[in-house]
């Protein structure tokens, strides 16, 4: 727990300097001089319901081997915030043979908001039976938002505060049959809670001082997931389905509430439905995940809201101990050219993201949340999805920009 404790007073800012050199260092003089490469400079423009609006650029350096494929995205931004200031962030994807990914995102601000994350997934590991997945986190975010429990919780309620985190997930599964895979995961999470940097919004200890998870805390879960895939791409998706039920028991450490276990159990369940030739995809998506235990800290509760799931909210806007989730989004393909010597399909999305939180098996279509919009997305095949989506609801519009699709 020492590590722990201590973990707070890193200094992010001279971690991040040395990772920009060794990255440097290791990348660009090898990867990037030699490469054959694409240049992008795009506007970085987004708002949400956290952090407000963010506006700066965006520079995508696409890598490609011989047949034209980009293998690799190096993604510099530069953006302002007037609650975080200025953010420096670099992103690097790299896409292996069998689809083996890396990631690696690291971002600094001129306020007290920094981010360390670093992935890698092998879908086929150790020959063909075996999928292995592993991420390192760490950050601050300052906009964080809590509202109370309840699909009722009211918007003047709103309180804010930083969450410092540091998260380590593993997962090894094993495919049988065709379509199916067993895995088993660990994870770890630390979290401590502190003051934010919106000015306007009171404390969230102030205002929720006796919710469990209050004072953060150390959890550890065990996970089990049953999934069956039927997908013809795994980043770029147009058929077949994904269905993944998975179970956890966690364990929670903290000083205000003692230890305690909870257990959290979900279904979500993805189908695709091309027409066409793919010129138009239809997408389903159904979740439902409920968790027990009466000191479950409010971080591992059942939340809805952000740009994968109620995209007119921002992240954690509704907490309770289950949710529900419908979306429908219909991808029809626009166009295909080359930018900046890049070929690319232009697709404009229409959706509704339709959902709930609640504690009790009754009324649960009182309060239902109906979240239209619509998005643009530009994919680069076989592995890249730049993505631009638009929420409406009743809390106005909220704009997402990123990589990936939502579901």
């Amino acid at each position: 727990m020492d590590f722990l404790k201590n973990f707070k007073n890193l200094n992010y800012k001279f971690g991040f300097l040395c990772f920009l050199f060794l990255y440097l260092g290791i990348c660009f003089f090898s990867t990037v001089v030699f490469a054959k490469k694409k240049i992008i400079p795009v506007p970085a423009i987004s708002t949400s319901r956290n952090d407000g609006v963010e506006y700066g650029t965006l520079v995508t350096v696409l890598f490609e081997d011989e047949d034209d494929d980009v293998y690799a995205i190096l993604a510099p931004s530069l953006t302002y915030n007037e609650f975080i200031g200025l953010k420096s962030a670099f992103r690097f994807f790299y896409f292996g043979e069998d689809n083996q990914d890396y990631a690696v995102i690291v971002s600094s601000s001129t306020g007290i908001d920094q981010k360390v994350f670093f992935e890698y997934s092998k879908p086929k590991f150790l020959g063909e039976k075996l999928l292995f997945y592993s991420s390192v986190t760490a950050f601050r975010d300052s906009t964080r938002r809590f509202f109370g429990f309840t699909a009722e919780s009211l918007d003047e309620n709103e309180s804010n505060f930083t969450q410092r985190e540091f998260a380590y997930d593993f997962l090894l599964g094993h495919h049988f049959f065709d379509h199916f895979r067993l895995s088993f995961g660990e994870r770890l999470r630390w979290i401590s809670i502190g003051r934010g940097s919106v000015p306007d919004e009171p404390f969230f200890k102030d205002e929720f001082p006796s919710i469990p998870g209050a004072g953060g805390g150390l959890v550890l879960g065990h996970r089990l997931v049953l999934a069956f895939d039927s997908r013809d791409e795994l980043d770029i998706p147009s058929l077949g389905s994904l269905v993944r039920f998975y179970t956890e028991v966690g364990q929670v450490f903290n000083a205000d509430n003692g230890d305690h276990l909870f257990n959290g159990t979900g279904l979500d369940a993805r189908k695709w439905f091309p027409m066409r030739d793919s010129l138009f995809v239809t997408v389903l998506r159904g979740a439902v995940f409920f968790t027990t235990g009466s000191k479950t800290p409010f971080y591992e509760k059942a939340t809805l809201g952000g740009d994968d799931t109620l995209r007119n909210f921002g992240d954690g806007r509704f907490v309770d101990d289950h949710y529900y989730l419908l979306s429908i989004e219909e991808r029809f393909r626009l166009v295909r050219f080359r930018l900046f010597g890049v070929l690319a399909d232009w697709e404009l999305a229409t959706f509704v993201d339709i959902g709930r939180v609640f504690g009790k098996f009754h009324n649960l279509l009182d309060e239902l949340q109906v979240n239209p919009g619509f998005g643009i997305r530009a994919l680069v095949r076989p592995n890249v999805v730049g993505r631009f989506d638009a929420g409406f609801g009743p809390e106005g519009m909220t704009l997402f920009l990123g990589l990936g699709y939502p579901f």
